[in-house]
């Protein structure tokens, strides 16, 4: 229903009888430039960012004597990337690189951080990952001695098969790291699932930061 003011609230009221143009009340006519910029602005719009998928190939080279691909330099997979290591590819990154994962990879065949087996430990180095995104293993990670698995708070890692660490090498794990409980601990973070059965377990420094 309309509701009817009384006189007594709009009367003795301070007053004009001819209206007033306030600037930037969106009343009246526009400027030339102000008209221009209102046509650009309404034909903008949101474009969503677009996942990239990579394969291994664009990130390694092929090594065909020993039938493997090797990383070709020290590589970041961006938020908005996602990696796939196929059922039968070999992704090795050498002691020399660093691997950053902030984005996905799905490891259907094998991934292995090699170190340098040319010099005994503990005078060896070994490849790093640090991972701040997800990691999907459906097929074999293995990790050499005096390597180094680093995931961060907010990283995961979710292992359906089989994490291969040799002696001496290193997990950090600030974030999810899905293994089963036999590995060890979790430093609190998250919980172990998979398939205990089909894990190799070698003395293994799990590191909890403070």
């Amino acid at each position: 229903m309309r509701r009817i003011l009384a006189i007594s609230s709009i009367g003795n009221q301070p007053h004009n009888l001819h209206g007033k143009y306030i600037p930037g009340s969106g009343v009246g006519a526009s400027t030339i430039s102000t008209r221009r910029l209102k046509q650009q602005r309404s034909a903008e719009c949101y474009v969503q960012p677009q996942i990239k998928y990579m394969r291994v190939s664009e990130i390694a080279t092929y090594d065909s004597g020993n039938n493997y691909w090797i990383l070709n330099d020290d590589t970041v997979i961006s938020p908005l990337q996602y990696l796939s290591i196929y059922i039968n590819e070999d992704l090795h990154i050498p002691y020399y690189r660093t691997f950053i994962n902030n984005g996905q990879i799905d490891v259907n065949g094998f991934l292995h951080l090699e170190n340098d087996s040319q010099e005994p430990f503990p005078n060896n180095i070994g490849a790093i990952l640090y991972n701040t995104g997800i990691i999907n293993n459906y097929g074999s990670i293995l990790i050499d001695t005096s390597s180094m698995f680093y995931t961060y708070d907010g990283g995961s890692v979710y292992n359906s098969t089989a994490i291969s660490p040799s002696p001496i090498a290193t997990i950090v794990n600030q974030g999810l790291f899905a293994l089963p409980p036999s590995i060890g601990s979790t430093c609190g973070k998250g919980t172990f699932t998979g398939k205990s059965l089909d894990i190799t377990f070698n003395p293994i420094t799990f590191i909890c930061p403070l």
